[in-house]
């Protein structure tokens, strides 16, 4: 009767634990030998007898749009998971363990640990792509705050330098997440409230950060034109070094001498920077010609804008004519 009853009680605390660990849960800090790490966008889900560890796609690899699932098997015991394919076998030791968060080190190199917190259940409304393409939002990511500026469903500019990267609606199960290849950037789940706000969860403390949508300041109407180049500052520099612009809804026609050449541009959404896409087939030789132009002023009579370019702060001013 007593070994029925130990029986028991090792069956009951085996599947207590094994319902701790279920769900999903994503990774938030890697530290080996007490130096912290940015661990790789994986998330790693927990089932009864078995865990998946799910890859947001590399886009180095062209797989970005692909989820890459490694499926283990998995044996539950006392404070460790020893997870096996045909292949290979290893366990993880679990120092830490609640119901939001675990804590593990490989068991035969504990001087790497893992930090992962739980996903919850968003009970908002899902965000579509539709939701994000044509608008600029002010994000907050890694305490600091950015711009991004959903041109289409492939395309967005980032950060202070406008750097244009790749971006999608990731999915997994009943999860969706705002996933870009901008190093500025970490994969956040995204959902959308009932007043059509769009907020992204912190997978550290789980509140919750509005992407503010912002209003576009100008249209392209208002660039269409010719403008004659009046100055540079600093001088003298190789940034812009043209005669004038004849801009269009398309392109903008750049004069130097007896030389014109045709660069295909973009408005951001919010209408404050001139952008070039696909930037990596320039048409000069100078590289820093094709980075994005902030608009610092505009009007009927004359145009200002900046280069944003790494180390470089010119700012070129047009007259209409």
């Amino acid at each position: 009767m007593r070994k029925f009853l130990l029986a028991i009680l090792i069956v009951t605390c085996a599947c207590q634990r094994t319902q701790t660990f279920e769900g999903i849960w994503e990774a938030t800090s890697i530290i080996d030998r007490g130096r912290p790490f940015t661990p790789t966008e994986q998330l790693y889900e927990f089932l009864a007898d078995s865990v998946n560890i799910i890859q947001f796609g590399d886009p180095e690899t062209g797989k970005f749009h692909t989820l890459i699932i490694s499926g283990f098997a998995a044996r539950y015991q006392d404070s460790t998971v020893t997870l096996a394919t045909n292949e290979e076998q290893f366990t993880w030791l679990f120092l830490t363990i609640s119901a939001d968060s675990l804590v593990f080190a490989d068991q035969e190199d504990s001087n790497t640990r893992t930090t992962l917190k739980k996903l919850k259940k968003d009970t908002n409304s899902a965000v579509t792509q539709a939701d994000l393409i044509g608008y600029s939002f002010e994000v907050n990511s890694r305490d600091y705050t950015h711009k991004m500026d959903f041109v289409n469903d492939s395309i967005v500019f980032d950060g202070g330098y406008y750097d244009e990267d790749q971006w999608e609606i990731a999915k997994y199960k009943e999860f969706r997440f705002l996933n870009t290849t901008s190093y500025l950037f970490d994969i956040r789940p995204i959902s959308k409230l009932d007043d059509g706000t769009i907020v992204l969860t912190s997978n550290t403390t789980y509140t919750a950060t509005s992407m503010k949508k912002l209003t576009p300041v100008r249209s392209k109407n208002e660039l269409i034109g010719r403008w004659k180049d009046i100055g540079k500052t600093p001088k003298p520099s190789s940034v812009l070094h043209v005669d004038g612009l004849r801009i269009t809804q398309d392109s903008i026609f750049i004069t130097s001498g007896s030389s014109v050449d045709q660069l295909s541009y973009g408005l951001s959404s919010d209408g404050q920077f001139i952008y070039f896409p696909s930037r990596g087939s320039r048409t000069r030789s100078d590289s820093r010609m094709v980075a994005p132009w902030n608009i610092l002023m505009l009007s009927s009579e004359e145009l200002v804008v900046q280069m944003v370019d790494k180390g470089d702060t010119t700012t070129a001013r047009y007259k209409s004519w």
